[in-house]
């Protein structure tokens, strides 16, 4: 898999590309920015195996300070989507370079992972699964910081029908929701939204289907503070030279499922809801796309802000007529403003065509900001963001898709595309130094896994300041070492855990911006 990364000195080279078991390809990497920011790491990174394609639906932090980016991957000669499609789950470190790369599925089948959340140390994940027994079915997939399989189950009926996740969150009570499409439990043969209720091994508590009147589906699930749920959904109601027509609307749901409250967004002949996050006032913000105008083309993204309540607050729409825009993803920052990733065609040059990577800061009324775009000649969109514990942003998606489908059927050789910005949107490009390695560099510890005690060994390079401190996976210290001037040289450290219990901790090396971390397994 290449891995291209903007400026710097990124790490280069091959790692396995593997299934569960076996390597089935190799990962090569080269970096397009790398730098160290106030806000932590920034890198602007593309991964790809030749021959294939490449897609990033969704993109989690992990409790490491590592990165879980999931999606699919296929073969780029294909017809259109007619392919073997597979899952593909791709872990990262804090600088964008691959740790590994795994692909699940069944051989000569459309298989794909749609949304991901992390669940403590473990991850689970939804999407779609085929085989010629029942066709396509929801996917229920729990992996460890691996990428091994901790459970996995499917959830369908019809073989000749489609059934889809489309997002997945845990539940306080213990367990998941998974919200998608069914069209194995439908009366009328058009999808309904499908509610999943699951333990934590996938295994069915209870399902619910919710049919607004034509072609349904879900596409995503957030959790409100009050113990309600909200799940978004589009409708179709027909097409108009190919390009489909409908509403969408969000649901407000019980724990049991039942809907409390509704509201109904019809801007315009096309409108449509891609995401959902809750907010800190208890309520929730939403994007999409939507068409005021009959014209083609044309279609903005649109954010809507609910009350607690569930009332619409506001609504905004952004972007150019006459242009293709859209929100895929949003989340809100610590100050109530919000972070969009959209697609955009508003900000076209001869070298950015046809859908370019828009992401947006809003304030909390919905104002504009500051805005960013990345991309080239062909599709890109990012199709998730997430924030950062640093202060950041991490976005995930796809680049130089397939532009122009009447020039060319085949997928094309499209790649993973991931962005690593500060706060403020910007992606540092390193100076010309920035080729030294970094002042302090911390090694493996050992013995690890460990029952007592660990030795920590660390190099600092140039007499500087130094902070080393051990956290458990909840966030919480459990140790602080060194919080001081230390000269240039190798030192060791030896960690006393007769007091903790088994599990997982982190290590953290701290000197000036430069933080670097390492996994501590503590077993009894």
């Amino acid at each position: 898999m290449r891995q291209f990364c903007n400026g710097g000195n990124g790490p280069k080279g091959l790692i396995p590309f593997t299934t569960g078991r076996v390597a089935v390809a190799a990962i090569g990497v080269l970096i397009l920015g790398l730098v160290t920011a106030s806000s932590g790491m920034t890198f602007e990174c593309r991964y790809g195996v030749p021959e294939s394609a490449e897609a990033a639906t969704d993109i989690i932090e992990s409790p490491d300070g590592s990165f879980l980016v999931v999606g699919t991957v296929f073969d780029s000669s294909a017809i259109l989507w007619l392919s073997n499609m597979d899952g593909l789950v791709m872990k990262i470190d804090s600088a964008g370079a691959p740790v590994w790369t795994r692909r699940y599925g069944n051989t000569s089948w459309v298989d794909a992972i749609t949304s991901a959340v992390a669940d403590g140390d473990e991850f689970v994940m939804t999407g779609i699964k085929n085989d010629d027994l029942y066709g396509g079915q929801v996917w229920f997939l729990k992996i460890d910081q691996d990428g091994d399989v901790l459970a996995e189950r499917c959830y369908g009926g019809d073989r000749f029908k489609v059934d889809m996740g489309s997002g997945v969150i845990p539940v306080r009570s213990q367990g998941y929701f998974i919200v998608g499409t069914t069209k194995s439990f439908t009366p009328d043969q058009k999808g309904d939204v499908w509610l999943l209720r699951l333990d934590e091994q996938g295994d069915t508590i209870w399902t619910r289907t919710y049919n607004l009147g034509n072609d349904d589906g879900g596409t995503s699930i957030a959790s409100l503070p009050d113990g309600r749920f909200i799940i978004t959904v589009n409708t179709c109601t027909g097409y108009r030279g190919g390009v489909p027509l409908g509403f969408a609307t969000c649901l407000i749901v019980d724990s049991a499922g039942n809907v409390v409250d509704s509201t109904v967004f019809r801007l315009g002949e096309h409108t449509t809801l891609a995401e959902v996050s809750a907010t800190r006032d208890g309520g929730a913000i939403l994007t999409g796309a939507s068409s005021l105008w009959s014209n083609f083309p044309n279609r903005q993204v649109l954010i809507a802000k609910l009350a607690p309540a569930g009332e619409t607050l506001w609504t905004r729409l952004y972007g150019a007529t006459n242009r293709y825009n859209g929100g895929f993803d949003i989340i809100e920052r610590a100050d109530r403003g919000y972070y969009v990733a959209a697609y955009s065609q508003t900000y076209q040059t001869p070298e950015m065509d046809f859908d370019n990577w828009w992401l947006l800061r809003l304030d909390a009324n919905g104002d504009t900001v500051w805005t960013r775009w990345w991309g080239g000649p062909k599709n890109d969109d990012p199709l998730a963001i997430c924030p950062v514990v640093d202060g950041g942003i991490i976005l995930a998606g796809l680049r130089d898709g397939n532009s122009n489908w009447f020039q060319s059927l085949r997928i094309g050789n499209m790649d993973i595309y991931v962005i690593k910005t500060d706060s403020t949107g910007a992606v540092s490009i390193a100076e010309p130094n920035a080729g030294l390695p970094p002042l302090v560099g911390l090694k493996p510890s050992h013995p690890n896994p460990f029952s007592n005690k660990t030795t920590i060994s660390f190099v600092v390079r140039q007499r500087c300041q130094i902070e080393l401190r051990v956290v458990a996976v909840s966030g919480r210290e459990v140790a602080r070492f060194v919080s001081e001037e230390l000269p240039a040289g190798e030192h060791d450290i030896v960690l006393d855990a007769s007091g903790l219990p088994s599990g997982t901790y982190f290590c953290f090396l701290k000197s000036g911006d430069c933080r670097q971390q390492r996994k501590l397994t503590v077993v009894r």
